[in-house]
């Protein structure tokens, strides 16, 4: 009976270790779709952000 129990639980913790490698792999792979924020840059005050959020707009002329 042990020899039965112990071969279940080695079949439930390798699907186990197969269905959290899948979800690192999902979440690295839509980790880098996303954009990374430039790194050069200083971070813009809230007081400098255009309506579109990116920083100032460019004055009109006109």
């Amino acid at each position: 009976m042990s020899i039965i129990i112990d071969m279940l639980y080695r079949e439930y913790c390798r699907a186990r270790l197969a269905e959290m490698r899948k979800q690192l792999l999902i979440s690295a792979a839509s980790d880098g779709i996303q954009q990374v924020p430039p790194v050069d840059r200083e971070p813009c005050d809230p007081d400098d952000l255009g309506s579109n959020g990116v920083g100032k707009e460019p004055p009109t002329v006109g």
